[in-house]
């Protein structure tokens, strides 16, 4: 099974057949790990299998829940938030 981890600067990615990949970034950057399962919770009603769900990133990006994604900064699903003020009519 693939897997993500937070090195310094970087999200190593593990895999049995395509090996090991790199996602490099700078600045002052988050990055946010879950695994890549449905929130059955609520999509079905059912249990979930982790806590960690793909919907987290979304809900700590949009909706603040600290808890929605690991702490532990693992998981089979990773992104890199940055946050970047754009003046009014400009561009980055």
């Amino acid at each position: 099974m693939p897997g993500l981890r937070r090195t310094p600067g970087a999200v190593r990615a593990v895999h049995d057949e395509l090996g090991t990949r790199w996602l490099y970034f700078t600045g002052e950057t988050e990055t946010l790990f879950t695994e890549n399962d449905t929130d059955n919770e609520r999509v079905f009603g059912s249990p979930n299998t982790t806590p960690y769900v793909k919907d987290g990133i979304d809900r700590y990006v949009v909706h603040g829940e600290t808890g929605a994604v690991n702490p532990q900064q693992t998981g089979t699903k990773a992104a890199v938030h940055h946050v970047l003020p754009v003046p009014a009519d400009d561009s980055v």
